[in-house]
């Protein structure tokens, strides 16, 4: 029944082909839409998608000045717009030049679709800081997502901080097996194989939390204003409500 459908199919497409020059427009159309409807339909779609995606996502580079990500901590909207404030003013950031964003609420392991959105940020380069407990901040730092002290200009905090306040991270060698051994955990041990990824944030409403710099951070001439105004944030103004 298969090869006789496609046998007729064929044979239409024939006797159209042959009366072809003598079709009017719109029943040369009429045909293009009964036989390629679907695949055009189809190949629209995924052009209005695609460009959809694509001005999204430079609307948002556009718009960004200074991007911030914040897991595993449900932060309410009048704190977070507080916090994106008090951000916006220190870095000299009018409504005119875009906005300072805070991205909280996804979770790194909670479950599979917040995990793909938090690895979707991170890997978009619209990430400049991440804020993450330092379980978690040490799985990032260990497979490269994060830029040390020394790479992204604040060489001079490493020396300035104690070391109960500064988070040292082994990078792992993905080609030599390291994606199947355990990440070494060891947050205030400088060693010779470890490098500075991060800074404790204060008690409070991070406390527990680590901020580190993106290897793709996109704003890099903000990160030394941007970083020090995370790490003064009164944490008594921003208690978890």
């Amino acid at each position: 029944m298969k090869k006789k459908g496609r046998q007729e199919r064929d044979q239409d497409r024939d006797m159209i082909y042959q009366k072809w020059p003598g079709l009017s427009l719109a029943e040369k159309g009429k045909y293009i839409a009964s036989y390629y409807g679907l695949a055009i339909g189809a190949a629209i779609f995924a052009v209005v998608v695609i460009a959809f995606l694509v001005s999204d996502i430079c609307k948002v580079k556009e718009e960004d000045v200074f991007s911030v990500m914040v897991t595993d901590l449900e932060l309410p909207e009048e704190t977070l717009g507080r916090m994106e404030q008090e951000l916006s003013e220190v870095l000299g950031v009018s409504d005119g030049d875009g906005r300072c964003r805070i991205e909280a609420g996804y979770s790194g392991s909670a479950n599979m679709q917040s995990e793909a959105t938090v690895s979707a940020y991170l890997r978009s380069g619209r990430v400049d800081v991440l804020i993450v407990p330092e379980e978690k901040f040490n799985r990032y730092a260990s497979a490269g997502y994060l830029s040390s002290l020394e790479e992204c200009g604040l060489i001079e905090w490493e020396r300035a901080y104690d070391k109960e306040n500064l988070f040292y991270a082994e990078t792992v060698d993905y080609s030599d097996g390291g994606a199947v051994r355990e990440l070494p955990f060891r947050p205030h041990e400088a060693t010779k194989d470890s490098e500075c990824y991060g800074i404790y944030l204060k008690d409070g409403i991070f406390s527990g939390y680590v901020a580190g710099v993106m290897r793709n951070c996109p704003n890099l001439e903000r990160i030394r204003m941007g970083m020090e105004c995370l790490l003064d944030i009164d944490p008594g103004e921003y208690q978890a409500e």
